[in-house]
């Protein structure tokens, strides 16, 4: 990767939001910030800098989807990681790189490399 990208991981179990933003670092992202639940996803969702999202789909019992969509309406790329199955997700979410948990790290770079081919933000 040449150009370091800023991510916003947000994933509701704090021990796997931890391991994946060290992982992410080691290959070559910034991690701007991590989110656990809606209040600190939504903030930092309007607030932070970052280049693309890593977004559950359900934090701790609450749909992600008003995130989705204030994602989209921004036009910043996220990558969808969920449980459920494409076919169950909202419209919002549809757009976006899909990854079913469990997933591998590297399936993870691939897909926030790919987005990053194709949108970086400058702002």
């Amino acid at each position: 990767m040449s150009v370091r990208k800023s991510l916003l991981v947000v994933e509701d179990n704090f021990l796997i939001a931890a391991e994946l933003a060290t992982a992410l670092l080691r290959h070559g992202y910034e991690i701007v910030g991590t989110a656990t639940t809606m209040e600190t996803a939504t903030d930092l969702v309007s607030r932070a800098r970052y280049d693309a999202v890593l977004l559950d789909v359900d934090l701790g019992g609450a749909a992600t989807t008003a995130i989705a969509e204030a994602l989209n309406g921004r036009g910043v790329p996220f990558v969808v990681v969920t449980g459920s199955g494409r076919e169950k997700l909202p419209p919002a979410f549809q757009a976006a790189p899909y990854i079913p948990k469990p997933y591998s790290v590297r399936i993870l770079v691939d897909a926030l490399d790919l987005i990053g081919k194709t949108s970086i933000r400058t702002n």
